[in-house]
C-alpha cells in the first residue's frame, strides 16, 4: 500500500498512550527504565506508569506523567496484565494504545511509522534490537537518537520472532479486554496476535522501519525461575494455561508489513500465510483442520513450511514434536 493510500488514516504521535510496567527502580534495572521512558517522552507521546514497585510513583512525579496504582496482582506479586489493559484504556482518551516493556527506547522513527499505518483497526509490533547500554543515555544531545541507532545496528542482535515486547493497536474491545496472564511470562504476547487475526484485526510487522532497542538486563525478578532459563516456572505455565484452545502466533504470523520506504505491503509470501491458516486452523472444528491442512498441502508445491510442518506434526505425533523440544 504506497503512502498516498494512507492518509485518511495518518496518526501522529498525540494520539498515542504509552503504558508500561516498570520494575523497582533499583540498581543498573533504573537506569535501563529511564533510559526507556524518557525516549517515549523525547518523542511526545502520552505516557502512562502502572503499579506500585518501588520508585514508580516517584518517577511520574518526576518526568510529570500518569500513575496508575493498584494493579490486580498474584500470590507473588506479579501484575495482573487484563487489570493493567483496562486501566490503561480508562486512563487514556488517545486513539492509539500501546503497551511497551519498561526496557524498550523508541526512536523517532516510531513517530514516522504513525503516519504509514492508514488503517482504521489494527495491531503493530517488530523485532526488538538487543544491545548492553548500563549507562543513562545523553537526551541532551541534539543527535542523540542517530547516534544510538548507529550503536545499537552495529553491535545489537535481532531477537526472535516469537519474543514480542510492544503492542501498538487501536482501542478494540477484543485488544483491549484480554485473559489474567501475568506481566513478562510467556507465551501471552503470543495469544495476543492470535487474538488480533482471531477477530480480523489486521497486525503489522514494523521491523523494517522501526528501531525498538532493548537493553538488555538479568532475570533475578522472575519468582521461582527454573534453573538456565529466564521466564520458566509456575507463571509461565499458568499463562499457558490460559492460552488452552488457542495456538501461539509469532511476528511471522503478521498481515502486513511496513518496509524500510514506508510503505504498507500485504503479505503475499505463502509460506508466512500458509503457516498462520494452518495454527489458526488447527484449534478449530474439524472441517477448519481439513481446510488448514488442504491449504498447507497446496503451498507446499510452492515452498516447504517448517512451521506447518510442526503444528502437523504437534496434531498428530505428539510424543514425537515434545521430543524434539520444539
Amino acid at each position: 500500500m504506497p503512502l498516498s493510500e494512507t492518509k485518511d488514516f495518518a496518526y501522529q504521535i498525540n494520539d498515542v498512550t504509552f503504558f508500561t510496567v516498570p520494575k523497582p527502580f533499583e540498581g543498573g534495572i533504573s537506569i535501563i527504565q529511564r533510559n526507556a521512558i524518557r525516549s517515549w517522552i523525547e518523542l511526545g507521546a502520552e505516557i502512562i506508569l502502572c503499579g506500585d514497585e518501588p520508585g514508580v510513583k516517584e518517577t511520574a512525579s518526576e518526568y510529570r506523567i500518569k500513575h496508575i496504582r493498584n494493579i490486580d496482582r498474584n500470590e507473588y506479586g506479579t501484575p495482573f496484565l487484563n487489570s493493567v489493559f483496562e486501566k490503561a484504556k480508562e486512563a487514556s482518551d488517545r486513539k492509539l494504545l500501546c503497551y511497551v516493556n519498561s526496557d524498550i527506547i523508541f526512536l523517532d522513527d516510531f513517530t514516522k511509522a504513525l503516519k504509514c499505518v492508514g488503517l482504521k483497526r489494527f495491531l503493530m509490533t517488530g523485532l526488538r534490537l538487543n544491545i548492553f547500554l548500563k549507562e543513562p543515555v545523553d537526551f541532551s544531545f541534539p543527535k542523540w537518537g542517530e547516534r544510538l541507532k548507529e550503536f545499537a545496528v552495529g553491535n545489537g542482535k535481532f531477537y526472535e520472532w516469537k519474543g514480542i515486547d510492544y503492542f501498538l493497536f487501536t482501542r478494540d474491545e477484543a485488544l483491549c479486554k484480554i485473559p489474567p496472564f501475568v506481566v513478562g511470562r510467556p507465551p501471552w504476547d503470543n495469544w495476543y496476535i492470535y487474538n488480533a487475526r482471531l477477530h480480523k484485526i489486521p497486525v503489522i510487522d514494523c521491523t523494517g522501519f522501526v528501531t525498538a532497542i532493548h537493553q538488555d538486563h538479568d532475570y533475578r525478578h522472575v519468582p521461582k525461575r527454573e534453573e538456565g532459563t529466564n521466564w520458566e516456572g509456575p507463571e509461565a505455565d499458568y499463562n499457558r494455561g490460559l492460552c488452552k484452545g488457542y495456538i501461539a502466533l509469532s511476528i511471522e504470523d503478521v498481515d502486513y508489513l511496513l518496509s524500510g520506504t514506508g510503505a504498507l505491503k500485504k503479505v503475499m509470501d505463502r509460506k508466512r500465510q500458509s503457516a498462520c491458516f494452518l495454527k489458526i486452523g488447527l484449534s478449530f472444528r474439524r472441517t477448519e483442520k481439513l481446510k488448514a491442512l488442504s491449504y498447507y498441502f497446496k503451498s507446499l508445491f510452492y515452498r516447504p513450511n517448517l512451521s506447518a510442518i510442526k503444528a502437523i506434526l504437534k496434531l498428530f505425533l505428539p510424543g514425537y514434536y515434545k521430543k524434539r523440544n520444539w
